[in-house]
């Protein structure tokens, strides 16, 4: 797990042994309830590194919470009314939403889950961030009709649906507009954070360490060695120094140039049959999506 808090951890934890180890919600197009925990706990771990304000840890509602996640699956004689990727990931952002099922974050959370939905199924949103986070406030403020001011063809969609239920207005042209607006994910171009790279590093003997300033050390590490039979040949720890890159924090994300400074001073190279997908096997996606739309989360901390 890529916690860099041990106490937000072992709620995340405890978490997960209250909700238990059942999962009725997870599927190849859907999100399952651990998953959505997850997030949360990823989101609070992120923002208290930040030094951003959190008004509340965890679950506020149970039940409102496995309400929510239900809509992905909600239908009627065995049929979903929910089709498809982009309708079941806009139900579950506005499930999100609206029913407030955290102390604190709900509007994160939501926007986190949703992202990650999509990158299981390796599409990516190519909005702009900014329009991003102003999606989920106008869902949460009910005021989509300004949202789409601009865009007539979803104005016109939305107005043509006078008659259904707001909730299924709202999901239905948001569905059509996660649509327009996503592309396929060419995973080459993956990215991780400071924080997965060190996890990843850590198997092949070498860390990120001391960290000073903007800058952290890449260092390798000869393990401790204990004394022998009679007392003799014990070693300490040993850092090996191998090269500095820039750091920002544990929970961005590394840039291109430090992480091929980082491979080619560990020797975990392409060339030394350690690429990308070798190296980041385990990494938490969930993590990277934080990091990559930072700006929109930090955006909604504040409304």
């Amino acid at each position: 797990m890529d916690f860099i808090h041990d106490d937000i951890e072992r709620e995340y934890e405890r978490w997960k042994g209250i909700l238990g180890p059942e999962d009725p919600y997870r599927s190849g197009d859907s999100i399952g309830l651990h998953d959505v925990l997850k997030a949360h706990f990823l989101i609070v771990d992120y923002f208290t590194e930040k030094n951003y304000g959190i008004g509340g840890i965890g679950p506020r509602d149970i039940g409102l919470l496995h309400s929510a996640l239900s809509r992905q699956f909600t239908g009627y004689g065995g049929v979903r009314k929910w089709k498809g990727l982009y309708e079941i990931g806009s139900t579950l952002l506005f499930g999100l939403i609206m029913n407030h099922p955290f102390h604190d974050a709900n509007k994160r959370t939501a926007l986190l889950a949703t992202l990650s939905l999509l990158h299981s199924n390796r599409q990516i949103i190519e909005l702009p961030q900014k329009k991003l986070d102003a999606l989920v406030i106008a869902i949460a403020e009910g005021s989509l009709e300004s949202y789409f001011e601009k865009d007539a063809r979803h104005l016109k969609r939305l107005r043509e649906m006078k008659g259904l239920p707001d909730e299924d207005r709202t999901v239905y042209v948001v569905a059509e507009f996660l649509r327009k607006n996503t592309r396929y994910r060419d995973d080459s171009a993956r990215t991780v954070t400071y924080s997965e790279l060190n996890r990843a590093l850590k198997k092949h003997g070498f860390e990120l360490r001391n960290p000073n300033g903007n800058f952290i050390n890449v260092v390798r590490i000869e393990p401790a060695k204990p004394a022998g039979f009679f007392g003799f040949g014990a070693k300490p720890e040993r850092e090996i120094f191998l090269g500095q890159v820039g750091f920002p924090g544990w929970k961005d994300q590394i840039r291109g140039s430090a992480l091929k400074t980082v491979r080619q001073a560990t020797g975990l190279t392409t060339q030394n049959g350690c690429d990308t997908q070798v190296l980041f096997e385990d990494a938490e996606p969930l993590s990277s999506l934080i990091s990559e739309y930072a700006e929109p989360l930090k955006r909604l901390a504040n409304k």
